[in-house]
């Protein structure tokens, strides 16, 4: 008999399925789907063994099945170095150039600027590197996500090499990756800010009144006794083959110098006394301005942030140890003088302003400021996780001081 007969002789219950399987067909189904299953797992198995494999073996850095090949580290790596550059310059260190010879200047403590770049970009590294692991624990990139980050590459794109991929990949050849491995940068970079605001923290006004009210604010008026650095029309120190071109003073100009010394030591000695006279900050930015070239001109209307858990802190120290340790004795109000190799530097400590975190030159006084504030929202800090971020010897091979700084490939979200 047909199957077709059989389904019309077949019960109403049975009629509910197009055809009938014999209990011995069931068996036989039922060996066969097992068999199949267990081969597409073990294929499955194998490819996404394989795939990991591949993964792994062309990371230089892991952690926790996040891994980061050669030319996303160095996307990193010249990231970073940028930033720290831009560090350094704020905390006026002299002389400050990517090139061998400044990365293999003293730095103190019995260690180069080189080896401190090393140092802190490991530890940039691995805070990237546990924070995309948070990301991919806690949720996957949403279709939103992925058009902003979509935008980000497209924007740099467009405006560093007009749209075209190949010549952003000869700009991005001198920071040692490619368009492609910088479409994996982004995804990270973006995993690390979008962790940096997560776990219901925001970055309000009063969590940003909180953390820096610990900081000491300051505003440094430096002044050169022998010397003062020559400067452009804008204002921007003139560059020489020996360095920065200095201006070397007359016996009149010493004596100027000396004299305007003398008065603001006198104004802080008599200030809170009563006594007309005394030091005003409208006196002390008025002997800032005129001062200008002997400190950071870029930081006269800012100031300056100190804390001792600041790197930034810890870099000025390395050249302005007295600069530092006074400023961190001061009270909010008060003036005080310090020495520095090449003069003397009065300082005066202020009240922390939250408007000032939006001035472009404090971003070197804060080069931790957002990731400071976060780690009091884990249990174990990032900084500790990140010991357990694994470097191979491969990264050892990236040749961080021949790379070019990556100032012009940064995405924006």
């Amino acid at each position: 008999m047909s199957y077709a007969r059989k389904n019309k002789k077949a019960s109403k219950k049975d009629n509910e399925f197009p055809f009938i399987i014999r209990e011995e067909d069931k068996k036989n189904f039922l060996k066969v789907f097992v068999c199949g299953f267990i081969a597409l797992v073990l294929v499955f198995g194998l490819v996404l063994g394989i795939i990991m494999m591949v993964n792994d073996a062309n990371s230089v850095v892991s952690f926790e099945g996040v891994t980061m090949d050669e030319e996303v580290a160095s996307f990193f790596v010249t990231l970073n170095k940028t930033y720290y550059i831009a560090m350094l310059n704020a905390s006026q260190v002299e002389d400050v150039s990517d090139n061998h010879f400044f990365w293999n200047r003293d730095a103190g403590a019995g260690k180069t600027y080189g080896q401190l770049l090393k140092e802190d970009t490991k530890s940039f590294i691995s805070l990237i590197m546990v924070t995309n692991y948070i990301f991919d624990s806690g949720r996957n990139l949403t279709g939103e996500d992925e058009h902003i980050i979509s935008n980000a590459v497209n924007g740099v794109l467009d405006f560093a090499a007009g749209g075209n991929v190949d010549k952003f990949n000869e700009k991005a050849k001198k920071c040692g990756f490619s368009y492609d491995s910088f479409e994996d940068a982004v995804t990270m970079l973006y995993k690390y800010a979008i962790v940096m605001n997560m776990n219901g923290v925001n970055l309000s006004e009063a969590n940003k009144k909180e953390h820096i009210a610990d900081y000491t604010h300051v505003k440094l008026l430096f002044i050169r006794t022998d010397s003062t650095f020559e400067v452009d029309d804008d204002g921007n120190r003139v560059v020489g083959n020996d360095g920065y071109v200095m201006h070397e003073y007359t016996e009149a100009e010493k004596a100027a110098v000396s004299a305007d010394i003398a008065e603001i030591r006198e104004a802080i000695a008599i200030s809170g006394s009563g006594v007309d006279g005394g030091m005003s900050e409208l006196m002390f930015n008025t002997f800032l301005k005129k001062y200008k070239n002997d400190g950071s001109s870029s930081m006269i209307n800012s100031g300056y942030y100190f804390s001792e858990d600041e790197k930034f802190t810890s870099v000025f120290r390395q050249q302005y140890s007295d600069i530092v340790d006074t400023a961190l004795e001061m009270s909010v109000g008060e003036y005080a003088e310090a020495e520095f190799a090449y003069g003397t530097c009065f300082i005066y400590k202020y009240k922390s302003d939250v408007s000032d975190l939006n001035v472009s030159a404090l971003s070197g006084c804060f080069d931790n400021f957002y990731s400071t504030l976060m780690l009091r929202y884990f249990d174990k800090t990032l900084s500790e996780i990140g010991k357990d971020v694994e470097f191979k010897s491969e990264y050892d091979d990236i040749k961080i001081f021949d790379l070019w700084c990556n100032s012009e490939l940064v995405p924006s979200f």
